[in-house]
């Protein structure tokens, strides 16, 4: 599994810095600008309005090149949403509409600090193959970093549509590979899952079933707004959300704290698939995937548009022992199926991802990396595309290592009092996964097993079952 890498440049004296508005950028298609033509599309002021409402007390502006469609809902209607646009379109522009412009026109005339992706449901409704609209994004993540080197990149799953489409799946299975290509530490890429848990009948717009009613966008903005809580620093916290001027009290908008991964009952283990279709990630092995009906010998293909009858498919993956059971590095990511076995259902394959980032101990700010003062302390946050684990019914297996000024690697670290933690196998059950000391912060800087130096941290997933 790749590493999320996080590099800290340990010294006896750093400058703080000031804090300042964190001006955030709702990118995307008709989902993030919403409609007016009609009275009923004019009631769903999108995600955008439970957001801002959910911010409010904290120091932020929402930016973008225009307030289309201009809701009658009080909020900062700033945004950079498109109707109809593809991945291609916002990257590039569209032909029919070039007095609309594109990206970098449009980054032009603000400057921002997190950027809210939402992309691709378009790119799927009219059949542009996931690995272009991948490629597309990441030309979006590069647009975005040269208006902001420094840039925060917020990118989601999409959510589901009423009819099932499979090009949303592959899609979605796609995103974690991409944010793991071009997270940096400076400029991270962050996955935000709105697919899991929203109900494309019910929390979407009939007859459509497309755009998001007022369940679907409570669910993108809460989501939203949990993926935002490591950039915003200490602030109040959210009340029950405010009714929009034109309709009915809502319900209050839930908790958005990070919450523990459901654990399925019963025996289970890191390497146990207890499903047909269940995710596996790229680079796994010694899996045993006989619940997914799986049989010895049997191969799998995958298919760019689905398993149709008479289609060939575009990759295959034989498994030779479904007890011990091992995905390469390379493979496809998305659905495959059991050419032995109908065609059937048989795994999901996505790329995996880690984060890892360092919370000051004190003020539960982040810190990206760069310098710190000797002296300050720390506790660690890990997170990532794990949840395939929680299925499993266990957690998912982590270690952080450490590597010094003298080049010595290490998987614990000294925390307050001395206390020292081993970080050399973690079950993470937790989206984000806090790592504390057991008497306070997890590492302590001052303590003398710390010289002045350049340490540098990562987390690696241990997925050789």
């Amino acid at each position: 599994m790749r590493r999320a890498a996080l590099f800290v440049l340990l010294l006896l004296l750093v400058a703080g810095t000031a804090g300042a508005t964190i001006r955030i950028l709702p990118l995307g298609d008709s989902m993030t600008k919403g409609s007016t033509q009609t009275p009923a599309e004019a009631s769903h002021p999108t995600y955008r309005y439970w957001l801002w409402q959910q911010l409010q007390g904290r120091d932020v502006d929402f930016v973008g090149s225009w307030t289309a469609p201009n809701f009658a809902f009080d909020f900062d209607q700033d945004n950079e949403g498109h109707g109809g646009y593809m991945t291609g379109g916002i990257l590039n522009g569209v032909a029919d509409d070039p007095g609309q412009g594109k990206l970098s026109v449009w980054l032009a005339k603000y400057r921002f600090d997190v950027a809210l992706v939402m992309l691709g449901t378009n790119d799927v409704l009219n059949g542009v193959a996931t690995a272009e609209s991948a490629r597309n994004l990441e030309g979006i993540i590069v647009q975005l970093r040269a208006r902001n080197p420094n840039a925060v990149i917020l990118l989601a799953k999409i959510p589901p549509t009423s009819f099932p489409r499979p090009g949303i799946e592959a899609l979605n299975a796609a995103i974690p590979g991409i944010a793991a290509r071009t997270s940096t530490s400076q400029s991270p890429v962050v996955v935000v899952d709105m697919y899991t848990g929203y109900d494309g009948v019910a929390d979407n717009q009939a007859p459509l079933g497309i755009h998001p009613a007022e369940s679907g966008e409570k669910k993108i903005a809460a989501r939203w707004y949990a993926a935002l809580q490591p950039y915003l620093g200490a602030g109040p916290t959210p009340s029950a959300t405010p009714s929009p001027t034109p309709t009915p009290t809502p319900s209050p908008t839930p908790s958005t704290t990070a919450t523990p991964v459901p654990v399925t009952p019963g025996a289970a283990a890191p390497n146990v698939v207890r499903s047909a279709g269940a995710v596996v990630y790229a680079g796994e092995s010694g899996l045993d995937v006989t619940a997914a009906g799986i049989g010895a010998g049997d191969t799998l293909g995958w298919f760019a548009n689905g398993p149709s009858a008479g289609v060939s498919p575009v990759a295959t993956l034989r498994i030779a022992d479904p007890r011990k059971a091992a995905i390469p590095h390379d493979t496809r990511a998305g659905a495959w199926y059991d050419l032995d076995r109908g065609r059937a259902l048989a795994l999901t394959v996505e790329e995996p991802a880690l984060s890892l980032r360092l919370v000051d101990a004190g003020t539960g700010r982040y810190v990206s990396g760069g310098e710190v003062a000797k002296g300050d302390r720390f506790d660690l946050e890990v997170s990532g595309s794990l949840s395939a684990f929680a299925a499993r019914g266990t957690g998912a297996p982590v270690a952080v290592r450490i590597r010094d000024p003298a080049g010595r690697t290490v998987s614990t670290l000294v925390g307050d009092g001395g206390a020292r933690i081993s970080l050399d196998r973690l079950l993470i059950t937790t989206t984000p996964y806090r790592v504390r000391g057991a008497s306070g912060a997890a590492w302590n800087t001052g303590d003398d097993a710390y010289a002045a130096g350049a340490y540098e941290l990562w987390a690696e997933g241990l997925f050789d079952h």
